[in-house]
């Protein structure tokens, strides 16, 4: 580990990684290798099934994401999908940091209802929404939570 600076071996060693092959790994990253199948994730099918019965029937939906340096990014890259799918009935929605806080908030989710909204797909969070959540399926609007966060126990 010693071809590596002060910094990078600390940095390293606080992530659990001790020796120059773990280190090699994760400095160089390889798709092939590195990437897990997506199928791997609870519900992913019906995810996948409800995305394109929304975007097949150009329904509305809404990317709601975090304010923070996961959730734009993510919002980004669902974004340019849809785009790149020709699917143009959506909107992005980033909730106001000090007007609204963190999460999914049941303001925003009556807007959504009241511009029928079918779909709600979350990045970066919604994990810990269980009244938000509940309340836009009573509004007819299905959920897609996207969140690396763990919910409460």
């Amino acid at each position: 580990m010693q071809q590596y600076s002060e910094l990078l071996r600390t940095i390293l060693e606080k992530r659990g990684i001790k020796t120059p092959i773990e280190a090699d790994i994760f400095l160089n990253p390889d798709y092939e290798r590195d990437l897990y199948d997506s199928f791997g994730m609870r519900d992913m099918e019906k995810a996948c099934v409800k995305l394109f019965e929304v975007t097949g029937n150009k329904e509305k939906s809404i990317i709601y994401a975090d304010y923070d340096c996961d959730g734009i990014p993510g919002a980004v890259i669902l974004e340019d999908l849809f785009k790149k799918i020709g699917y143009k009935n959506y909107e992005v929605y980033i909730p106001g940091r000090n007007s609204e806080g963190y999460g999914l908030n049941l303001s925003a989710i009556k807007q959504f209802a009241e511009k029928k909204v079918k779909l709600l797909i979350t990045i970066d969070l919604g994990i810990t929404a269980v009244s938000e959540i509940a309340q836009a399926e009573v509004d007819g609007i299905d959920v897609i939570i996207t969140d690396h966060h763990l919910p409460h126990k």
